[in-house]
């Protein structure tokens, strides 16, 4: 493991393509998230660990972006639950569940 730092495998960049369908699918998940609640139950919730999980769904110029940090951490209060399973959905379809934990 000369000249390796162990993180080479963390910053993955990977694109596919998917029918409308799915896309409006998933697309209608996102925007149905409440995030003001959890931007609300989040407010007191701070830490240096843990992961951030950034989506941006849209096209290449027109997108909306969340920035999550450590959203299972505290899932059922801070109400990231429906975040989680769309993250996980994602994760499912690019074949990476096994690096996603909740």
């Amino acid at each position: 493991m000369e000249d390796k730092t162990g993180y080479e495998y963390t910053n993955m960049e990977t694109e596919m393509e998917i029918t409308e369908i799915y896309f409006k699918n998933l697309y209608n998940k996102f925007i149905n998230i409440n995030y003001s609640e959890i931007i609300d139950n989040s407010k007191d919730i701070h830490g240096l660990d843990g992961e951030t999980f950034y989506i941006t769904i849209g096209t290449f110029q027109n997108n909306i972006r969340i920035e999550l940090w450590t959203p299972g951490y505290e899932k059922n209060n801070r109400g990231t639950n429906e975040f989680l399973n769309l993250i996980y959905e994602v994760f499912l379809l690019f074949k990476l569940e096994t690096f996603f934990s909740r």
